[in-house]
């Protein structure tokens, strides 16, 4: 599968907080609608998302009417992001160092947004560019979840077909919702959802749904069979 977009280069000197070596980032599964893009149209997407990018980032802090976008700093917590980097960095339009700005959704596939809106999650948009699409990730040396991310998403998916106009689903890890996420913290097998849990060294599917199994006739006659024996 192709590298969904150019690795972004840090820029500056400041250190990377190396303790968030240790930290499980927690993002759960969800399938999404796809068609894939030519490439002249891949590459034109991006275009777009250069421009957007710095209004993206803001969006995740603020909504438009200036008040703070509660699920989007709770996902940016999610990822090890200080109350400093989110308000006076990514407020602000800007990615830290040692972070990469990821598109959860592939914009190789994001010709599903020219049909009309994509549900993604709980939420239906209509662009790709959009914050609830983005999210930064750590990419530093010692702590690529970025690239770990990507890496589970490659073996979920397996390869992105070629010919332009495929259509696909597409399993997609995104952040935890700010009341799963405090869940989460609390318990973690409270989220009944798929997970992909991933840290520095590797990462690993969990599958936390609550699945019920619904006892056939002949099985319950042999359960009680058995409790007159």
């Amino acid at each position: 599968m192709e590298y969904i977009h150019a690795k972004r280069k840090s820029k500056g000197n400041r250190p990377v907080n190396h303790n968030t070596r240790q930290q499980d980032y927690v993002f759960k599964w969800i399938p999404v609608k796809g068609i894939r893009l030519s490439s002249q149209a891949n590459r034109a997407v991006y275009e777009e998302y250069k421009e957007a990018r710095s209004q993206l980032l803001k969006d995740t802090v603020y909504n438009k009417d200036g008040t703070e976008n509660k699920e989007g700093i709770a996902r940016l917590r999610q990822v090890g992001l200080s109350d400093k980097d989110i308000y006076e960095v990514i407020g602000k339009g800007k990615t830290p160092n040692g972070y990469n700005y990821h598109h959860m959704f592939p914009r190789a596939i994001s010709g599903s947004f020219k049909e009309g809106p994509v549900q993604f999650g709980n939420d239906q948009l209509t662009s790709i560019h959009d914050w609830r699409c983005m999210l930064p990730l750590p990419n530093s040396a010692h702590n690529d979840i970025h690239k770990n991310v990507h890496a589970a998403m490659d073996q979920r998916n397996g390869v992105l077909p070629e010919r332009p106009g495929t259509k696909l689903t597409y399993y997609i890890a995104v952040p935890l919702s700010a009341e799963e996420y405090q869940m989460y913290k609390e318990n973690p097998k409270s989220v009944k959802a798929e997970l992909l849990v991933v840290n520095a060294h590797s990462y690993q599917t969990i599958n936390q749904n609550q699945t019920k199994k619904t006892m056939s006739v002949a099985d319950i006659a042999k359960l009680k069979a058995s409790k007159i024996r």
